[in-house]
């Protein structure tokens, strides 16, 4: 017995480790005139409790700027907490919220975390034709989340215009939605915030071995001049 609890907790081991290890789906640029995004957002998920499917949503904003926009992208790229929006469109760019699923007791859910206009605000990265743009390195705390997730009235009802905006923008069925939905809410409150030199130029170098092969070299290069 004692060794059958030691195989099964090397086995929850593998899967935590794994969570943050998904495989790169890089696409290659589909015009020399494309860009991309890189950011960091530590610790989606809750610790020792496997996620998968991470993502992070991305707003890309009109022309007055203000950070409520109904054009959104997700992330196809994960590597150790780095996010990577690839072929976006030139344009000013904030990121809005991130999404995992996970499974429990043979069900799976699908959570978005919100983030609040304060972080949204920091996150705003200005992409321009043929280059990767670097947003930096963000943390964020989870209002409520070891506890049971709100329904979606009890979450608009504590979140900001912005937190409110997106979530119904990700999804338009959420207001209708009742606490026993798989589809889950929560409200981020914005942690250590790095966007100095020195975090981009790290990025930059992560960059280069994350997705540089798929075809992303020129565009990380022209990133550093």
């Amino acid at each position: 017995m004692k060794h059958c609890s030691q195989f099964k907790v090397a086995i929850l081991l593998m899967v935590v480790i794994c969570a943050g290890c998904a495989a790169l789906k890089v696409v290659p640029p589909s015009s020399p005139n494309t860009a991309a995004i890189a950011i960091q957002i530590d610790d989606i998920c809750l610790p020792l409790l496997p996620c998968s499917n991470q993502t992070l949503t991305f707003a890309r904003l009109d022309n007055s700027n203000k950070l409520t926009s109904a054009e959104l992208y997700s992330t196809s790229v994960m590597s150790n907490d780095r996010y990577y929006l690839l072929n976006a469109k030139p344009g000013t760019y904030v990121a809005v919220a991130a999404s995992y699923e996970r499974t429990q007791f043979f069900r799976t859910f699908k959570e978005n975390i919100l983030f609040p206009k304060a972080m949204i605000a920091k996150t705003q990265v200005q992409v321009k034709a043929g280059r990767l743009a670097v947003a930096g390195n963000f943390e964020f705390g989870v209002e409520g989340r070891m506890g049971m997730a709100p329904s979606a009235a009890d979450f608009l009802k504590s979140a900001d215009s912005q937190q409110a905006h997106y979530a119904k923008t990700i999804d338009p069925a959420m207001k209708s939605r009742s606490g026993a939905s798989s589809m889950k809410f929560y409200r981020a409150t914005l942690g250590k915030a790095h966007a100095d030199e020195k975090t981009k130029r790290r990025l930059i170098g992560d960059a280069i071995n994350d997705i540089g092969a798929k075809g992303w070299k020129g565009h990380i290069d022209r990133s550093m001049q």
